[in-house]
């Protein structure tokens, strides 16, 4: 699963994408925004995917990863809008 989206994201509908019978486990990564960057306050970012290129890229990132590593599933979720301090902006589950 690879995924753009102006959702909210839930990190555990992304790990059940990735979740397999033979997997003994799942590394998730769950990026945040934060409250600052180098060195001033942040209330809020916004990410655009006005190419469209950005499901592209986490795809092929998604390809890579599978080439060079034995894993089973790759999942990938970036949100795009604004997005508060707090919110979930991305989120990888493997």
């Amino acid at each position: 699963m690879i995924a753009i989206t102006d959702q909210p994201i839930s990190p555990e509908s992304v790990v059940n994408e990735v979740k397999a019978s033979g997997s003994g486990c799942v590394v998730t990564y769950v990026g945040l925004i934060r409250d600052h960057s180098r060195g001033k306050q942040v209330r809020s970012v916004t990410y655009e995917d006005a190419s469209g290129k950005a499901e592209k890229r986490l795809r092929e990132i998604a390809d890579e990863i599978k080439r060079k590593w034995p894993v089973d599933n790759v999942a990938i979720c970036h949100r795009v809008g604004r997005l508060n301090v707090g919110d979930i902006n991305l989120v990888v589950a493997i």
